[in-house]
Parts: structure tokens; C-alpha cells; sequence
């Protein structure tokens, strides 16, 4: 009586293939591991029915049948002939292809034996083989061991390595921090700086507005018709005296003092570019003096002699400026409440032109007299280069002052840009790297040598850094400016998921060879004790 059996001496009912009609019938095999042959019979035996056909397992191979319907098929492969067979589940099918594997290795051992050894003794050709075999599985347990050993390794190796990158962005992520909080400093100070150089401006402006003003009203009472150049003068002083006498007057400043340009920024840049007003002094001046004919040579001279002058007053306010910027930087900060406008600036100092000239107290010139137009061009130059020219500059400089200011705080915003988007990279980057090595902390990885030294500083660290990064959107990013390190990072990531399939692989070889050596040792020994007993 044959009982079923699962072990090398594996028995049961499959479905096999017919050669000449391709039909699966059910069929009762048994594997026979003293003749390495695989038999079978038509329905169970009963010990006097003859099989009904055989195969030789030496050299053969055996394969799951790929796109199998229904599932749990399988073929055995010789050099004389094939079976095409179907097993009852998955796990009926993975015994009969460790038996029928086995017992091919083992025919292979037994075939090389007979020729090796030259001996017709079946007891010890077959004892031999079974020790051959046995070396074999335990060189295989071997070879897996020492490759799961290297895989622990390498995944040791892998998380150090990881650990080091990850300590590194950790710097980078704490600088780029620091960066950028000084650069909020720096924004805000070139906001304040903005706004005061705003208020001075405006102010500045009024003032070069209300001495265009002045000046055409003026031109045009010099230019009428009738009257000596003392009365048209004591025209202008009466109207700039209606004028001071109409207007609030601002607190009184000490001689030589006056407004200079502050630090500050833009609130609404756009509003401080209007160009300025262009007064045409020289011309108006030319024209004056040639007002009762005179040669075109001469006005060209005229003209540049008062260009000349103007440049030349021009070149030493700017070193004026320059120097007051120098101690400029020594002073308080001040606030846009310092600023104030006299709005009768400009008046005042042309009453104090006419005055220094002395002609009211001169003798009376009449119309048309060759000093008039002298005289009326000395007072326009000292006005304008005296009084009107530095406001102008000032005007400029101020301008010139606001553009360096608003060009830095453009280039700080680029650059709080570009640190949020390098922040951004490097809290993607650690969160894929810690996802790595708290995954390898859970397999369990540790230093083989045993001097694993982690640093609970910068795992904490790492560790509000993945908080964060999990609070915002956690797809793929596109690393730009820390390229090499995501690289370095995900050659390691990669090559982990393949030492992990390796590593799956190998433990998968050693516990079928494990369970090889079980199978064959338990089998050996009963083979052993049913051969003493009988």
C-alpha cells in the first residue's frame, strides 16, 4: 500500500498532459529517490498494479508554466521526454518541484559517482552520493550566508553614509535660516531708508518748484517795458515781500546749516521719477543781455562762460556732498518728522541778492543803460548759482539715492527667493533621505563592529525637518541647486532597493536549502533503517 507522502519520497495525484491527446487526465505519481525516476499509474495502487509509465529525473529541469489557466501547472523537462503536469494548490506544487529538483541533483551525484569511484556497489555508490550532495546544500547555506552578510553590510555602509549627507544638509538648512533672517534686516532697514529719502525728496522738489517759480516771475517783471532797473528791482523786493509776509515762517536755522540727505527706501517708486522742471536760466539770461541787439558771436561766448560757471559750481557741490556723506554715517538715524520746507526760501534769498548788489542805493539808470543788463545778469548768476544749482543737485543726488536703494531692495527679494526655493529643496531632499534610514533602522541595520555612534542632536533635527516638510506637498521636486548631493543620495536609495531583492533572494536560497538537507538527511535516515530492517 503506497501512502501519500511529501517529503523527498513525494506521492500524490496531479493532472498530467497526454502526449498523443492534449488533455489533462488524473494521474497518480510517486518520486522515487533510489532510482531518481518519477512514476505514475492511473488511479492509486494497490502494491500489484504496474505503473503505467516512468521518467528518468537525472539532468532534468523543472519550471512553473508561465500564463498558466488554471494555475499550479508545471513542466519537467529531460533529454528524452517532458510532462506537463498540474498540481492541486500552490502548496502541493511547491513540493512536488523541490522533490523533483532534488532528486535531479541527486541522480547527477549518483551518475558522477558510478564514474568516479569504479565501483558496482549500490549501497556505497548511493552513500556517497548522499554525502556529496549534503557537502553541496551546505556550500549553498554557505554562499547564502556570506551574501546576506554583505548585503547587511552594504546596507550599513548605505545608512552611514546617508547619516553623513543628511548631517550636511542639516548645515546648509540652518545657514540658508540664518541668511535669510538677514536679509529681513536688511529689507526692513532699506524700507525705512526709502521712506525718509521719500519725504526729502518731496520736499526738495517743492523747493527747485517754488524757485522756478520765483525766477519766471521775476524774468518777467525785469523784462517790461519802461521804468529805471531801480524800480523794477524794488518791484521784485515788494513781491517777495508780500510773499514772506503771506507765507508761515518755519523755525529760524543757523547760518551755514543745511538739509542733507538721509538713508531710506521706496513705497511707491514709481511716484518720486517726475522730471524735474527745466528753468532755461542760461538762455533767459542771454536773452536779457542782448535784449537791445548785440552779435550772435558774442551771445555763443556769453553763453558758454555761463556753462562753464554752472559746471564748475556743480563739481564742488558734489565734493560738498561727498564729505557731508561721510559724517552722514556718524550721525543718529532720523525720522521724516526732521524734514521741514520754508516755503519762503527762495524769496528771502533773492531780496538778499538784490541787496548785495547795491543798486537801489546806486545811482538811477535809465532805460536801455550799457550797465543794466550787467548788472541784471549778476544778479540772476548769483541766484541761480548761489541759491537755485544746489537744490537742483541735491534733487539729483537724492533721486540717484533712492535707485541705489530700490535696486538693493530688488536684489534682496531675488535673493529671499532663491534661499525659500533652496530651502525648499533641501527639506524634500532630507525627507527622502530620513524616509531611507528610518527604514533601515527598522530592518534592523547596525554597524557590524558595533561602534555605531549616532548623534541624537542632529537625528532630532532631522526630525522637525521631516515634520515640516510632511505638513506641505510631499511629490517629486526637480533639484537645481543641490544637485550632487540628491544625486549621491539617490545612487544609495537605488542601490538599497536592489540589495534588498538580493537580500530577499538569498534568505529565500538558504531556507530551500535549509529545508533540502532537512528533507534529505530525514529521508537518508529512514532509508537506513528500513534497509537494517529488512
Amino acid at each position: 500500500m503506497i501512502f501519500d507522502k511529501s517529503g523527498l519520497d513525494k506521492t500524490g495525484f496531479v493532472l498530467k498532459k497526454g502526449i498523443h491527446i492534449p488533455t489533462y487526465n488524473r494521474r497518480y505519481m510517486s518520486a522515487d529517490p533510489v532510482a531518481c525516476k518519477l512514476i505514475y499509474w492511473k488511479d492509486k495502487p494497490d502494491g500489484t498494479e504496474q505503473p503505467r509509465g516512468e521518467l528518468s529525473l537525472q539532468e532534468a529541469q523543472v519550471e512553473e508554466a508561465e500564463g498558466a489557466n488554471p494555475e499550479f501547472r508545471f513542466t519537467v523537462t529531460t533529454p528524452v521526454e517532458v510532462y506537463n503536469l498540474e498540481a492541486q494548490d500552490a502548496r502541493d506544487m511547491r513540493e512536488w518541484l523541490r522533490s523533483i529538483q532534488m532528486l535531479s541533483r541527486l541522480g547527477v551525484f549518483l551518475k558522477r559517482t558510478k564514474i568516479e569511484e569504479q565501483k558496482q556497489d549500490v549501497e556505497y555508490v548511493f552513500h556517497k552520493a548522499f554525502e556529496r550532495m549534503q557537502q553541496s546544500l551546505r556550500e549553498q547555506q554557505n554562499e547564502s550566508r556570506e551574501a546576506l552578510r554583505e548585503v547587511a553590510n552594504h546596507k550599513w555602509r548605505a545608512k552611514r553614509r546617508l547619516t553623513e549627507l543628511r548631517d550636511n544638509m542639516l548645515e546648509k538648512l540652518e545657514q540658508k535660516k540664518q541668511k535669510f533672517l538677514n536679509l529681513m534686516k536688511e529689507q526692513e532697514e532699506l524700507k525705512n531708508s526709502i521712506e525718509l529719502l521719500n519725504t526729502e525728496l518731496e520736499i526738495v522738489r517743492e523747493d527747485v518748484s517754488a524757485s522756478n517759480k520765483l525766477q519766471k516771475q521775476v524774468v518777467g517783471i525785469m523784462q517790461q517795458t519802461g521804468g529805471s532797473l531801480q524800480d523794477k528791482l524794488r518791484t521784485v523786493m515788494q513781491y517777495c515781500k508780500e510773499k514772506v509776509a503771506g507765507a508761515p515762517r518755519p523755525p529760524t536755522l543757523k547760518s551755514g546749516i543745511q538739509l542733507v540727505v538721509g538713508a531710506g527706501v521706496d513705497i511707491a517708486f514709481a511716484d518720486l521719477w517726475v522730471p524735474a522742471t527745466v528753468t532755461g536760466f542760461t538762455e533767459q539770461i542771454v536773452e536779457v543781455k542782448f535784449a537791445h541787439g548785440g552779435q550772435v558771436q558774442k551771445k555763443n561766448i556769453l553763453r558758454n562762460k555761463i556753462d562753464q560757471k554752472l559746471r564748475q559750481k556743480q563739481k564742488s557741490e558734489e565734493k560738498q556732498d561727498s564729505k557731508l556723506d561721510v559724517k552722514k554715517t556718524k550721525t543718529k538715524p532720523r525720522k521724516s518728522a526732521d524734514f521741514k520746507s520754508n516755503p519762503v526760501l527762495f524769496e528771502d534769498a533773492m531780496m538778499t541778492e538784490i541787496n548785495k548788489s547795491k543798486l537801489l542805493n546806486s545811482r538811477k539808470m535809465r532805460q536801455g543803460d550799457p550797465d543794466e543788463v550787467e548788472y541784471t545778469f549778476n544778479i540772476y548768476r548769483n541766484f541761480y548759482v548761489n541759491v537755485h544749482l544746489p537744490r537742483e543737485l541735491e534733487l539729483i543726488r537724492i533721486k540717484t539715492k533712492c535707485s541705489e536703494r530700490y535696486n538693493g531692495l530688488r536684489h534682496i527679494q531675488s535673493q529671499q527667493t532663491l534661499i525659500t526655493r533652496e530651502k525648499n529643496e533641501i527639506n524634500w531632499i532630507l525627507t527622502e533621505m530620513n524616509r531611507a534610514i528610518n527604514r533601515l533602522t527598522a530592518e534592523g541595520t547596525v554597524d557590524p563592529d558595533g561602534k555605531d555612534k549616532s548623534n541624537s542632536k542632529t537625528a532630532k533635527q532631522a526630525k522637525q525637518s521631516q515634520s515640516q516638510r510632511n505638513m506641505a506637498d510631499d511629490g517629486p521636486m526637480q533639484v537645481v541647486a543641490h544637485r550632487p548631493t540628491w544625486s549621491d543620495a539617490s545612487n544609495i536609495i537605488f542601490r538599497l532597493a536592489r540589495s534588498r531583492k538580493d537580500q530577499l533572494n538569498c534568505t529565500r536560497e538558504l531556507e530551500e536549502a535549509l529545508k533540502c538537507r532537512e528533507l534529505l538527511r530525514s529521508w537518508y535516515d529512514d532509508y537506513n533503517h528500513n534497509s537494517v530492517q529488512s
